[in-house]
């Protein structure tokens, strides 16, 4: 029997790899085999958590990782998503959830993902004078000026007062207590989700994230390069 569950758990993961490289070849060749591995023993985690046990209903919650990242479900940016999976109704569940996060997407990071990609690219471009200006003396007129030129479409629908405020708690929880830690602790929260410190789609954060703001700017550059250049393979982004 346990032989037989490994062998089913191997299939399962083989699928997967093979869904994500099908439907997510930007990200997957962004991530690499190891990363890819590790975002779907997590999918694999969380799904369980919300007692989801048929292969569609996990696929489809694993779908759903490189859309929204990787803790999506504690995402204080898209709150619907962690209030659906708390309905009682087990079988509307995913399908609620697979069809609000791809309106959401849509809307946010376009159909092929080009706004997504273009506030990486303005990221690369532009977070480090953002993070540095000094001519906005507020700070939370600073952080939002910084929000809605890094990804204006995504600045118009969400929660951003919620965001800035959990931003703040976690960059002291990181000791980042300066404007400029700040800032770009909600900035990444911001681009790749609110779990970005912990996301295995991003494992160089974890990393620099204990270090200080120095190592996480960095950091941050060699994700956006390595997001970018992934855009480019294969001709296309998505």
């Amino acid at each position: 029997m346990d032989a037989f569950e490994r062998e089913s758990s191997h299939s399962s993961q083989l699928a997967m790899v093979a869904h994500y490289r099908d439907f997510f070849p930007w990200h997957t060749r962004a991530w690499g085999p190891e990363t890819t591995a590790k975002v779907i023993e997590h999918g694999h985690e969380r799904a369980a958590r919300y007692d989801f046990k048929t292969r569609r209903d996990v696929c489809l919650y694993l779908t759903l990782l490189p859309l929204l990242g990787s803790w999506f479900d504690e995402d204080a940016q898209i709150p619907w998503a962690g209030q659906i999976l708390m309905d009682k109704d087990q079988s509307l569940r995913i399908n609620h959830l697979a069809s609000q996060a791809l309106s959401h997407v849509v809307r946010v990071q376009g159909s092929d993902y080009n706004q997504f990609l273009a506030a990486l690219m303005t990221a690369r471009k532009e977070l480090a004078g953002l993070l540095e200006d000094r001519t906005i003396t507020d700070g939370r007129t600073h952080v939002r000026v910084m929000l809605r030129r890094l990804w204006p479409r995504k600045y118009e629908t969400h929660k951003i007062a919620t965001l800035i405020q959990e931003g703040l708690v976690r960059a002291s929880e990181h000791r980042m207590n300066n404007r400029r830690g700040q800032l770009l602790v909600i900035a990444l929260m911001f681009l790749f989700g609110t779990g970005f410190d912990r996301d295995p789609q991003f494992p160089t954060f974890a990393e620099s994230v204990k270090i200080g703001p120095d190592a996480l700017q960095v950091a941050t550059l060699e994700v956006l390069e390595r997001w970018i250049a992934a855009s480019h393979e294969g001709g296309n982004h998505a």
